[in-house]
């Protein structure tokens, strides 16, 4: 993906296939899907969890995660311990941004440069948002994606671009609509009710 915004004169669209979490049912499941098709994917830790469990769910070891790496799997940081970041004070807000991306360096032996915003990202905080972003550039990260619902373009902050979810419910119809930006609409739906909810 990052080369797809390096260079404007790629041909086509590009799409990214990103998993958060860092769940143990990605090496069993999705990894040996995307092998057979040819694809890659990113994932993202929260490496408080690795070896662990996280929401109930087995998650990745980091054997696991440097194998994910060999075959063409990016990793990325999540956080160290999923966190509501919005809240966090500003020295806790440095520990999850930079131990995390330390974690994944000492774990698999590779640069990070790929952050995932947990939770609902707090788009409205222009405050919060310039923050963040200066943390994250001192900490070494390039690229970066939230929850705002929508097709990333090069015209979005780096450091916190569109995603559109996609979950088993997606029939192929409705996937390819997806791709094609019949579902960009739902970011003005989310911002117009967190205004609402902020005004409440």
């Amino acid at each position: 993906m990052a080369e797809y915004f390096q260079n404007p004169g790629v041909v086509g669209k590009a799409v990214g296939i990103t998993f958060d979490d860092g769940f143990k049912d990605f090496y069993t499941e999705a990894f040996p899907i995307l092998q057979k098709y040819g694809y890659g994917a990113t994932v993202y830790l929260p490496t408080a969890y690795v070896e662990d469990r996280f929401m109930g769910m087995d998650c990745l070891s980091w054997s696991e995660v440097r194998e994910l790496l060999q075959h063409g799997i990016e990793i990325g940081s999540h956080t160290r311990t999923h966190p509501v970041l919005h809240i966090l004070k500003e020295q806790d807000l440095w520990v999850e941004v930079s131990d995390s991306k330390r974690d994944v360096e000492e774990g698999t032996g590779e640069k990070v440069s790929l952050f995932s915003y947990p939770y609902a990202f707090p788009q409205e905080d222009q405050k919060f948002t310039c923050r963040l972003s200066a943390i994250l550039e001192e900490c070494g990260y390039v690229w970066g994606v939230t929850t705002r619902i929508g097709r990333a373009d090069s015209g979005q902050n780096r450091l916190f671009l569109k995603r559109i979810p996609i979950n088993e419910d997606d029939d192929l119809e409705l996937l390819q609509a997806k791709l094609q930006g019949a579902y960009d609409w739902v970011f003005r739906i989310q911002q117009m009710y967190r205004r609402f909810k902020r005004r409440k």
